[in-house]
C-alpha cells in the first residue's frame, strides 16, 4: 500500500506537471519544429508553431516558423527597403527570448526600422550548414548586408560528418575545402542512434527516453543521482577550443572553421553584398567564476582569449570585417549576468539580445554600411 501510494503520488505529480503546468524537458520533441533536409541535414518545418521548452525551471518561449522555414515573421522574396540577413545557429535564432525580442527584432529596432532584418538562424548548425543555407535560400532574398554570428561550438559542429553534409580539407581545391555527403540520404528525423530491435538495451533506452520526456520526477531524481555532467575535455563542445596546447585534431577543426568563414565571406561579396562576422559569447570567457569552475574540473589548461585572438587575426589577414562581443563586453565592463541567464553558457537572454542588436547596429554605422 505504501509503494502504491508513492507510485500514485509520483504519477499525479507528473500528470499535473506535464498536462496542467505544461512543464517539459529542455528541447522537448524537436520534431515539432525540425525536419530532415537533404541539403542541410535538418531545417525548420514551414508554418510550424508552438512552445520551445528551454530551461529546467520550466521556462518556455513561443515559436513561429514562417512559410519559408525561417524562425521569423512572414516575409516576401521581393524587398521594399534595404535588408540585413542574420545567419548562424541557435545564438542567431534566439529562442531564449519572447517573440519581438529576438536578434532580428533587436537589430531592426536599433537601426530605427530603416532596414528589414531577416533571421536565418537554425539551432544546431555549424558554419558549413550556415553556408549551405545561405547559398540555397538566404541569397534569394538579396540582402544588402549579411551578419554571421560565430559560436564557439562551431569548431565541433564543422568537424561532424554524421547526418549532414560536411567539408573536408583538400589542398587541391581553390578554397582548400571539398564538400562531402551532399545531398545527404534520408535517415529519418529525429535521428536516433542505431540499436538492435527488441534487445534489453533497446527497451531500457526507449523507457528512459519516455520517462525523460514525460516525467518531471524522473528528470529531477536523475539529476540528483548523476550530478553535473563533465565530459572529457577532448569531447567538450565548447571548452576544447580554448586549450592552451592544440593537438592535430584541434588544428584540423580550427583550419576547417576559418576556411569556412573565408568561403562564406567570399560568397557573400561575390554577390555584391557586405559581410560582417560577429564573435558570440561564451560564459567562461567573460565570467571569472565560470573560468574557475572550468579549471577546477579540468585543470589550468586554458587560454580564454585564444579564440578571439585567432578570429581577429584571421579576419584582419583576409579583409573580413568582424565584431568581437567578448572583447566589447570586457572593454565596457558588462557582466555575464547582465546578458545571460545563470543556467546559460552561450545563449543571450532578452537583455543580452538587446545588447547584441545595439552592438551590431553600432558596428554597421561605424562601417557606414547603413547610411
Amino acid at each position: 500500500m505504501v509503494l502504491a501510494s508513492i507510485l500514485a503520488t509520483v504519477v499525479a505529480i507528473d500528470l499535473v506537471a506535464f498536462y496542467v503546468l505544461d512543464v517539459k524537458r529542455p528541447g522537448y520533441r524537436p520534431d515539432r519544429f525540425f525536419q530532415f533536409s537533404e541539403t542541410m541535414g535538418h531545417f525548420h518545418k514551414p508554418n510550424a508553431e508552438g512552445y520551445w521548452y528551454r530551461y529546467r525551471d520550466g521556462s518556455k518561449f513561443y515559436v513561429r516558423i514562417n512559410g519559408f522555414g525561417l524562425s521569423d515573421a512572414a516575409r516576401a522574396i521581393e524587398k521594399t527597403r534595404p535588408r540585413i540577413a542574420l545567419i548562424g545557429d541557435s545564438t542567431t535564432e534566439g529562442w531564449e527570448a519572447d517573440e519581438g525580442d529576438r536578434p532580428h527584432d533587436a537589430v531592426e529596432r536599433a537601426l530605427g526600422g530603416r532596414f528589414e532584418v531577416l533571421n536565418f538562424g537554425v539551432r544546431g548548425y555549424g558554419t558549413d550548414q550556415t553556408y549551405l543555407l545561405f547559398t540555397t535560400t538566404g541569397a534569394r532574398f538579396t540582402p544588402d548586408v549579411v551578419v554571421y554570428t560565430f559560436c564557439v561550438n562551431d569548431f565541433a559542429d564543422n568537424a561532424t560528418t554524421a547526418n549532414k553534409p560536411y567539408f573536408e580539407l583538400d589542398a587541391g581545391s581553390p578554397d582548400g575545402l571539398r564538400l562531402r555527403g551532399y545531398p545527404i540520404r534520408f535517415l529519418g528525423f529525429p535521428i536516433r542512434r542505431p540499436r538492435a530491435p527488441g534487445t534489453v538495451a533497446g527497451l531500457v533506452d526507449d523507457l528512459t527516453t519516455t520517462l525523460e520526456d514525460r516525467s518531471l520526477v524522473f528528470r529531477t531524481a536523475r539529476r540528483q543521482v548523476t550530478g553535473p555532467h563533465h565530459p572529457p575535455l577532448e569531447g567538450h563542445l565548447d571548452l576544447r577550443p580554448f586549450k592552451q596546447v592544440y593537438d592535430d585534431e584541434d588544428r584540423r577543426r580550427e583550419t576547417i572553421t576559418l576556411r569556412l568563414i573565408s568561403l562564406l565571406d567570399a560568397e557573400v561579396k561575390r554577390r555584391g553584398m557586405k559581410f560582417l562576422m560577429v564573435e558570440g559569447l561564451y560564459r567562461p570567457v567573460v565570467d571569472a567564476q565560470a573560468r574557475q569552475d572550468a579549471e577546477r574540473v579540468y585543470g589550468a589548461r586554458f587560454d580564454f582569449d585564444r579564440v578571439s585572438a585567432r578570429l581577429e587575426r584571421h579576419c584582419r589577414e583576409r579583409g573580413i570585417e568582424c565584431l568581437s562581443l567578448p572583447r566589447m563586453i570586457a572593454a565596457q565592463g558588462v557582466r555575464a549576468a547582465d546578458v545571460m541567464r545563470d543556467d546559460e553558457t552561450i545563449h543571450l537572454d532578452r537583455r543580452g539580445i538587446a545588447f547584441y542588436g545595439r552592438a551590431v547596429a553600432e558596428k554597421l554605422r561605424a562601417l557606414r554600411w547603413v547610411e
